[in-house]
Order: C-alpha cells, then sequence, then structure tokens
C-alpha cells in the first residue's frame, strides 16, 4: 500500500516555526515538505526495496531539507523586517503656515511673526504656564474709561483676580496689563520688559461670560492664536504688539545686563529707573557710573558731571532715553554702538580702537 501523508499529517509534520508564518509561507512550506514526502514514496511492487530506495538518495534528501531550511531563514527575515515597521512610531509630520513677515500694501491689524511651525507652537503654548494656575492674577489697566473701570473691577474680583490701583506707574506685582491699543507708555514699556501678558479688553469680557479666567493666548497682543480677537492696527502699534508676545516668551528680563545711571530730567528720573528694574537691569549712583554698561543723557535737559572722555574710556555706552523703548519695540534690538549720542561716538570709536 502506497505511503500517502495526508494534509492533517503534513501539518502536524510541519516545525513549530512554520505555523507562526503568514500564510502564503506556509503553503510554500507545505509544498516543499510534500515533495519530500514524495520523493520518499514508493509503489507497493517495491514495498521490499523501500529502505534501500530511500537510502540510496541520500544527497537528494540534504538538498531537500537544505532548501528548506534556507526558505526558512529568509521567512524568518521577513517576518522579523515586517514586525520591526509595525512596531516603530509614526514619523511626526510637521505642519507649517506661512505668516507674511512683510510686503507692500496697507499693514495688517494683527502683527505677523514670520513662519510659524503649528504643531510646536500649539505644543509649547498648552505648556505655557496660565498665571492663575500658581498664583493670583493682578490686572492693571491702561486708556481704559472710569465706566469701564468699574466694570472691570467688579469683573476681576468676581473671578478671584485683584485689580491694582495704579494711576500711571508700574507695579512689579502686575501680572496682566489690559488695553485696548498696545500705546506707548510706562505700563506697557515695563509690562514688555519684565515679560507680562498684554491682553486686550475682550478677555475681561469673555472670562466673565464663562465665569472663569480663560487662557490667555488668544487674547494676546501679537500671539499667532489671536488673529480672530485682534483689533486693527497699523505702524509702531504693530510693533509693539509683536514685542508684547516676544518678550512675554522670553519671560522678560530685557534689561538683566544692564548697569546704567541716569542724566535725565528730574521728571523722568522716576519712570526710567522703574523701566529699568522692570526689565531686571540695576540703576547706578553717581559714583559707580564709570563702572556701568549704560549712560542714559538727556543732553539738552541735564548736565554731565562726568567727562564723556572717561566714559569712553571705560567703554560705557551713551545713550538717549528713547534706545530703552527702540530696545523694546524692535526685533531684532538695536545694537548700542549704532545708538550712541552723536558727539559721543567718535570719542567711543577712537577710545575701543
Amino acid at each position: 500500500m502506497d505511503n500517502i501523508v495526508s494534509d492533517d499529517d503534513n501539518n502536524q509534520m510541519l516545525p513549530p516555526k512554520i505555523n507562526k508564518m503568514s500564510a502564503n509561507t506556509k503553503v510554500e512550506a507545505w509544498v516543499m515538505n510534500n515533495n519530500l514526502a514524495s520523493s520518499q514514496r514508493t509503489p507497493s511492487s517495491q514495498s521490499g526495496n523501500k529502505s534501500s530506495s530511500q537510502c540510496s538518495q541520500p544527497s537528494d534528501l540534504v538538498k531537500t531539507i537544505d532548501e528548506l531550511n534556507q526558505q526558512l531563514s529568509r521567512a524568518k527575515t521577513r517576518t522579523s523586517r515586517d514586525s520591526d515597521e509595525t512596531n516603530s512610531p509614526p514619523k511626526r509630520a510637521t505642519a507649517r503656515k506661512y505668516i507674511p513677515a512683510g510686503g507692500q500694501g496697507k499693514e495688517e491689524s494683527q502683527p505677523r511673526v514670520g513662519w510659524e511651525d503649528y504643531v510646536e507652537t500649539l505644543e509649547k503654548n498648552s505648556k505655557e504656564m496660565n498665571s492663575g494656575d500658581s498664583e493670583t492674577r493682578c490686572f492693571v489697566l491702561s486708556n481704559v474709561s472710569d465706566e469701564l473701570k468699574l466694570r472691570y473691577s467688579e469683573i476681576v474680583e468676581r473671578l478671584g483676580g485683584t485689580l491694582l490701583n495704579t494711576s500711571q506707574c508700574f507695579q512689579l506685582e502686575t501680572t496682566h496689563l489690559i488695553m485696548e491699543s498696545p500705546l506707548r507708555s510706562e505700563k506697557l514699556l515695563c509690562s514688555l520688559a519684565s515679560g507680562k501678558w498684554i491682553l486686550t479688553p475682550r478677555y475681561l469680557e469673555e472670562s466673565n461670560e464663562k465665569g472663569v479666567f480663560l487662557p490667555e493666548q488668544e487674547y494676546e497682543f501679537g500671539n499667532p492664536f489671536s488673529v480672530n480677537k485682534m483689533p486693527r492696527l497699523d505702524g509702531q502699534l504693530v510693533q509693539y504688539a509683536q514685542a508684547a508676545y516676544r518678550w512675554r516668551l522670553k519671560r522678560g528680563g530685557a534689561f538683566i545686563n544692564m548697569r546704567a545711571t541716569l542724566y535725565v530730567s528730574e521728571k523722568r528720573v522716576d519712570s526710567l529707573r522703574r523701566l529699568i528694574q522692570a526689565g531686571g537691569g540695576h540703576v547706578l549712583n553717581e559714583k559707580d557710573a564709570l563702572k556701568g554698561t549704560h549712560c542714559f543723557w538727556e543732553d539738552t535737559k541735564a548736565d554731565m558731571p562726568i567727562s564723556l572722555e572717561s566714559f569712553a574710556q571705560a567703554g560705557v555706552y551713551v545713550l538717549p532715553p528713547v534706545y530703552l523703548a527702540d530696545y523694546l519695540r524692535q526685533d531684532p534690538p538695536p545694537s548700542p554702538e549704532l545708538c550712541l549720542i552723536g558727539h559721543y561716538k567718535a570719542l567711543y570709536d577712537n577710545a575701543q580702537r
């Protein structure tokens, strides 16, 4: 009787590794295994010589086994590669949206900040600290009518914040400045220098509707996510709006390395001191003037008790006070060497050669 191998027998004869393969690979292995079984069969008339017939072809058997092993090896390699591709994390696709950084025609009301990676920006904004998460929100109002001041005071108090009672002076406790547009003032400049939130009044109105302080990003001047909630701006207002977002991301510290002396009119001394200190800088006494880095001088309104030659030899920048506002507004900030007071520049250049 012929030595017939059934389908069930073939499944049992397949090595365990083959059973873990794909369907196509199992079929290939089954065919090779079936061929091996067929090569071992002999007609019933020659059953007496069966053993000698099988043993007379050892090279064919070895060759068939080698082919089967090679097939298994290739299948194992394909399986391993497929597994690696399946388990590897997908590559992150970067979404980018272009916001023109310049161009002709009328300026847009929303500040434009060039190329923005929206995936990275979204992740970054999601991680930014909403100030109320760890501290009390302390609000300051600027260029707001008395009627609105009363309304906003009630909203802030109801939502758990504090409205600081200020007139023109900046207070370091400030966390949020609310204003209709970023007009240059001590409050705005100090808020820029110290990296405070600078928001439109709409932030308080919509927070009041929700009964809770909302995330600030969509109401922040210059923030790419606030495009639909911004008033129309032009000229330097656009630059100040951009600066609000830029310095807030830097957490302030605009003047962190500045050690300055002030030779200005009496009415400006205190406001300039507060501005420099808000940005992390220091204002020096006159006796330490030559140890400083900057000197701000209103040459037509204040006397200079120290010779300009001495400042030049000490490498001190002698600048007009407007440099502080320009430094906060412009991106990149202007170099002090390019903004020196006119008749001091030659002295400084000669001393530094």
